[in-house]
């Protein structure tokens, strides 16, 4: 009998250091309304008028990877080629709340962390998991060969519709929310405003199992939350504008 039960804990233990492999490919598509399209009639040329238009409405979409156990998570972003040409793409969109670069989530503080290099200044940037009332569904469909279950919440006026894998437990996903209580493989984030209506988008490609993995974890830096960061950023564009407009005046 006890070695049954020392049986059972060690399946137990082995189970909840599981680590998960999930790859999303993820965009932001905008449909312009009349205002949001009169924003681009400054450009003359009808042919880069509609590039610009369109490069906004459907950028390219952005590859991340997601490995998580009970306790941790990464979110990775994935290097993009386009057209196969070994060419980088140059225009960038993360979809809503994705960060480029790479992203470590702490269930137990129930935050993220962020490297960020601010003009040779590291900082450690953390924020919350926020969490979402989810009303789940009895909708099901299949998802890469997994049974999916839609549940759908709101969050300042944006709608999130996710579908998740009940039988794979977890309270993260690769947004900065609380998931409905399963591995989430498919995501949308919608919302709209006076230019128009907003799509984010989160897709799985793929998802297998890993023995090991050990997470990245910001150490450098001072540590601030991501509105420090933000007002960081603000104050540098406010100096950079300033000295630009002196830079004008003088030479008038």
């Amino acid at each position: 009998m006890k070695k049954l039960i020392a049986l059972i804990i060690l399946i137990s233990s082995y189970t909840n250091a599981q680590f998960y492999e999930v790859e999303y490919e993820t965009q932001i598509k905008v449909k312009y309304n009349e205002k949001g399209l009169d924003f681009y009639k400054e450009i003359s040329d009808p042919e880069v008028r509609k590039q610009n238009i369109d490069q906004n409405e459907n950028p390219p979409a952005l590859d991340f990877k997601f490995i998580f156990n009970n306790d941790e998570a990464n979110v990775i972003e994935l290097p993009k080629v386009q057209n196969g040409q070994g060419q980088i793409v140059f225009i960038k969109k993360s979809a809503p709340y994705m960060y480029f670069g790479t992203t470590y989530f702490n269930h137990a503080k129930q935050e993220t962390l962020m490297q960020q290099d601010v003009y040779g200044k590291k900082y450690i940037v953390y924020d919350k998991i926020n969490n979402l009332d989810w009303k789940l569904s009895n909708e099901t469909k299949n998802i890469l060969g997994y049974k999916v279950q839609k549940a759908t919440a709101y969050f300042n006026d944006r709608i999130f519709v996710a579908w998740f894998v009940p039988e794979i437990k977890t309270d993260l996903m690769l947004i900065n929310f609380k998931s409905p209580g399963g591995l989430v493989l498919d995501l949308e984030i919608s919302y709209e405003d006076e230019m128009g209506k907003y799509f984010g988008v989160y897709k799985a490609n793929s998802i297998k199992e890993k023995p090991k993995f050990k997470f990245i974890v910001p150490t450098k830096g001072n540590r601030l939350s991501s509105d420090e960061l933000d007002k960081i950023w603000d104050d540098l564009d406010k100096k950079r504008n300033d000295a630009n407009n002196q830079g004008i005046e003088k030479k008038d």
